[in-house]
């Protein structure tokens, strides 16, 4: 098995791994009141965090990341992680998505200082298959097998490290 795949299972694997057992007792909503936004879809929290992102690449590359955030008893994000091999400008993207909930989040009643929930946001960008090398054929077919398992999961989900949300839903889908 090739080096760079035994990485990308080895890194599926973890953060499968992660979407086991426990509880947020504390969990802000997000909402978003814009209504051109609701109607293109951006008022599900994947699809907002997603947008402006292509769906599929006209390349060889099969790539993913999982995007892990908190937001505070404020509303604010105020942490943001991420593991992966996304291109960079695409991380970007999603990271100023991702501050840009900001004044979105509607707060528990019984919300105290020093609240904190992390939300977990796995994002999959395929290219195509024909004419690529074999490891490029490979690492697309295990990435396939990883977002199949994210998107059979019941989502969002408590997990140990925070709230696992579903996947974007393709505006092709979202449309209808």
């Amino acid at each position: 098995m090739p080096f760079i795949l035994r990485i990308v299972v080895a890194f599926s694997l973890f953060s499968f791994q992660t979407a086991l057992a426990q509880q947020t007792t504390w969990e802000p909503n997000f909402v978003l009141l814009d209504v051109k936004a609701l109607t293109a879809g951006l008022g599900y929290l994947p699809n907002y965090l997603g947008q402006n992102v292509r769906e599929k690449m006209d390349d060889c590359r099969a790539e993913s990341a999982m995007f892990h955030f908190r937001v505070n008893s404020q509303g604010k994000v105020d942490s943001i992680r991420i593991e992966g091999n996304l291109r960079p400008d695409y991380q970007q993207t999603i990271v100023d998505n991702i501050r840009s909930t900001e004044g979105k989040w509607q707060l528990p009643s019984n919300t105290k200082p020093g609240d904190e929930c992390w939300f977990i946001y796995p994002f999959f960008l395929f290219g195509y298959t024909y004419d690529c090398p074999k490891e490029t054929a490979e690492l697309y077919k295990t990435q396939q097998a990883n977002y199949t398992v994210f998107s059979r999961l019941k989502l969002p989900t408590q997990t140990q490290y925070g709230i696992l949300l579903s996947l974007r839903v393709p505006r092709t889908m979202s449309s209808r």
